[in-house]
């Protein structure tokens, strides 16, 4: 059936408009200019309230954390020689370092520094292990950056055998390099915190189980040091949580950076580095793996420098205070020092800093 197409007639009245009718303005720029308004009003409030914040509260952690911008901090000029991926361990392939000797007509004192990254990533040439090795080796410092096994190829002890490896192997060919072995020093931050901390309380019969390179020929070499220092590090499995609930951080919070579940630990770094559960642990099994209880009864002559972010959620700041207060009582006759820095959050980069680190130097050589 043909459809019926209706033509409209020239005469009928088409409801069109007029040639003089002007196009209807949509008012648009108030709606931009409060929005522009709006959105500077915001970023006033999160800037003021970052710049001002309060000196606790989940808020200002927050606020802290989020940000907390990278700085931009220069690599000084140096001249020497470079080493890279010098193999220490002799059984271990990827147990290799990389070593900075600066030029000088003496020997130098040496650096040693233990990468963080949870005990599960990161490399010698992290960023906050670069920003270290870049400063003190444009000062004079021979420096070591070593890598050591990570979670899930290995577990405790023998990330601390790693270190220890490392520190003799270093020891050993101090005259080669031009180290003067009264002056060594070992660095680390946050998990590289952890180990460096274990090596310099360690006795020297202890995590022992990496020879290092050259180890059948030398002997008996000591992994003694005779400055450490700590940034930021986990020190502590045992209150990790409890000193975050102790400071009020909420667990959501911490959740965000991936630090432990408080009820299963299934997942947390913690539980990976030891390959169990801490809560299977047995009482001298935490006292083992708790550097500070080492602190106890010990004769070590040790300087040690501890530095932690006021704002830190993902170590807690309890954890370097309550090694200080130990340390300051257990090494009576040696320097113990701990800064804390106001609203520096975990790794933060102004931790590193050339003024920051002058800091450190200048308690290495006072």
């Amino acid at each position: 059936m043909m459809k019926k197409i209706k033509h409209m007639d020239s005469t009928e009245s088409k409801d069109l408009p007029s040639p003089s009718a002007k196009p209807k303005k949509h008012k648009t720029w108030p709606k931009i200019v409060w929005s522009v308004l709006a959105t500077l009003l915001a970023s006033l409030i999160v800037w003021v309230s970052v710049s001002l914040g309060t000196s606790n509260g989940v808020m200002n952690l927050v606020l802290r954390n989020a940000f907390a911008g990278s700085q931009n901090i220069e690599e000084p000029a140096w001249t020497g020689e470079t080493y890279t991926g010098l193999q220490y361990a002799q059984d271990v392939e990827t147990d290799t370092l990389d070593l900075y000797v600066p030029t000088s007509n003496k020997k130098t004192p040496l650096l040693i520094v233990v990468h963080g990254g949870g005990f599960i990533e990161n490399d010698s040439n992290s960023r906050q292990a670069t920003l270290m090795y870049q400063y003190f080796r444009s000062e004079g410092y021979s420096v070591a950056s070593i890598n050591y096994r990570l979670s899930p190829e290995t577990t405790y002890p023998e990330p601390v055998s790693d270190v220890k490896a490392a520190i003799r192997y270093l020891r050993y060919n101090a005259d080669t390099y031009g180290f003067d072995t009264d002056k060594f020093t070992i660095f680390g931050e946050s998990a590289g915190g952890y180990l460096a901390t274990m090596a310099a309380l360690s006795d020297d019969d202890e995590y022992t189980s990496v020879p290092f390179n050259g180890e059948a020929s030398a002997g008996t070499i000591s992994a003694n040091v005779s400055s450490l220092i700590d940034f930021y590090g986990v020190l502590d499995f045992e209150n990790y949580d409890s000193d975050f609930d102790e400071l009020g951080t909420p667990h959501w919070l911490t959740s965000l950076v991936g630090t432990s579940d408080s009820t299963t630990r299934d997942d947390s770094i913690i539980t990976k580095f030891l390959g169990k559960k801490l809560t299977s642990c047995t009482a001298s099994e935490l006292k083992e793996i708790n550097p500070l209880s080492r602190l106890e009864g010990t004769t070590k002559n040790l300087n040690i420098y501890i530095a932690h972010g006021s704002v830190d959620i993902t170590v807690p700041k309890l954890q370097s205070m309550r090694f200080y207060d130990l340390a300051k009582y257990a090494l009576p006759n040696n320097k113990v020092k701990y800064v804390e820095e106001k609203n520096f959050k975990h790794a933060d980069d102004r931790f590193y800093t050339h003024e920051n680190l002058a800091s450190v130097k200048e308690f290495l050589e006072d």
